[in-house]
């Protein structure tokens, strides 16, 4: 759980759109990070993992690609708009 916190408060908070479109796209590349987490997609999975974890292999959080924009657009709705209103 900490690994989607620190996804949805330091990466996602700056840059949803982009996460988000990501999690569509597969021309925009297999795997991308923020600063604190990497995301790398397999097939219809995405795995949500530490970007500076040391452990091999590393853990990661499996999700559908619909369960991660989910995610991400539940965070926009419930948290992103506070969020946007505190910065």
């Amino acid at each position: 759980m900490t690994i989607l916190g620190h996804f949805l408060a330091s990466d996602v908070g700056y840059y949803t759109p982009t996460f988000k479109e990501w999690g569509f796209n597969d021309n925009w590349g297999e795997e991308t990070n923020g600063n604190l987490t990497m995301l790398k997609k397999k097939g219809n999975y995405i795995f949500l993992s530490n970007l500076y974890s040391e452990e091999k292999p590393r853990t990661a959080i499996k999700m559908t690609r619909q369960q991660y924009v989910q995610i991400i657009t539940d965070w926009e709705e419930k948290v992103g708009c506070l969020w946007n209103l505190l910065n």
